[in-house]
Formats: C-alpha cells, sequence, structure tokens
C-alpha cells in the first residue's frame, strides 16, 4: 500500500500487522543534515517501532545504489518502508522495494531505454 499523504505516518501505527513493525527509511544525506528525518524517527521511536535509516541515494541512483538498498533491506527484513525526500530517494526505494519482494526479477528485465509510455515491457507483480 502506498500512502501519499501529510498524515501519513499515522497509517503507519493504524494499519493491522500480525508481526512488529519494522521500519525501513529511504532518504538521502541532505535530508539527514537537514533535519527532515527527525520527526519520523521520533514518531517510530515513540511507537516502539524499529527502525533502519539507510541514507546512502545521491541524485539520479544507478543501479548499485539500489543494489546496496537491496542488500540493507536483506539484513534489517523490514515490514514497513518510508521514502523521504524528492525524486531520487522516492524512485530508488520503488526499485528497492520491487526487487526486495521479487527477487525473481532481474533489474536488468525492468530497466529500459525509454520507449512509448503506454506500452509496458515487464508485467509488474500486484
Amino acid at each position: 500500500n502506498k500512502y501519499c499523504t501529510k498524515d501519513a505516518l499515522l497509517d503507519i501505527e493504524r494499519f493491522p500487522m500480525a508481526e512488529e513493525r519494522r521500519v525501513f527509511i529511504v532518504t538521502d544525506k541532505i535530508m539527514v543534515e537537514l533535519g527532515m528525518c527527525d520527526q519520523v524517527i521520533a514518531f517510530v521511536k515513540k511507537a516502539n517501532m524499529k527502525y533502519y535509516l539507510w541514507s546512502e541515494v545521491q541524485p539520479d541512483p544507478n543501479l548499485a545504489t539500489v543494489r546496496e538498498g537491496i542488500k540493507a533491506m536483506q539484513s534489517f527484513k523490514p515490514n514497513v518502508m518510508v521514502a523521504l525526500g524528492g525524486g531520487s530517494p522516492l524512485d530508488c526505494s520503488k526499485m528497492m522495494r520491487l526487487m526486495y519482494e521479487h527477487p525473481e526479477f532481474s533489474i536488468n528485465e525492468l530497466v529500459t531505454r525509454f520507449i512509448e509510455i503506454r506500452h509496458r515491457n515487464v508485467d509488474f507483480p500486484n
């Protein structure tokens, strides 16, 4: 599920889950330096959720960055993901989540040169 509202963090707490919430936060170093992650971290701490802050996203992230993020996710084993920042952290987190939840896909299978946007090359899982 995707939540993109100003109160999206509250949905993490309300969403029913059988196991404890393990929140993986994806962002970049600038967002951390500016203190923009502090509110998210304070929220998950207050709710007694475990979290991992991954702030290795660079502008226009490459596949190596995505692979590093997937390795961190495999180690932490999150069941909640929060992406914080601009387009790079958001795009990187989407690819990381897809590859983490569906390792049967290869990154090369999903990445392609620009084509007609209305045509899909790969059937993404639901």
